[in-house]
């Protein structure tokens, strides 16, 4: 499979201090290394290949770039989920992994899926 390239979702990515800090400190918790370079990895590979630390940038990522409540997303949730796993995973999956925000990142991960194939 070729590299899965969508580097202009990436055009609005903010690493805004104030405005994000609940969100990068979250990410920090869970993930360690913020380097630009390392939260967009996943950017570089279909999502069927992302690393479980993959799935956690692109779950922050969808946080920054739909304005959810950082303090609401269950980034732990996603912690133990490879892209293959994400690829697997039904509406029902990620709502039970994240109540509040599941349907966002389901609609956002098959909008991603469907338009990369």
């Amino acid at each position: 499979m070729g590299v899965f390239n969508h580097r202009s979702l990436l055009s609005d990515l903010c690493f805004s201090s104030s405005a994000h800090s609940k969100t990068l400190a979250m990410k920090k918790f869970f993930v360690g290394d913020l380097s630009k370079d390392s939260l967009t990895s996943w950017t570089t590979k279909h999502p069927q290949n992302w690393t479980k630390k993959e799935v956690l940038d692109w779950v922050y990522y969808v946080v920054e770039q739909e304005k959810l409540d950082g303090s609401c997303v269950k980034g732990e949730a996603f912690s133990n989920f490879t892209g293959s796993c994400l690829i697997k995973m039904g509406r029902e999956g990620f709502l039970a992994a994240d109540p509040i925000n599941g349907l966002k990142l389901y609609q956002t991960f098959r909008s991603l899926i469907n338009n990369g194939q």
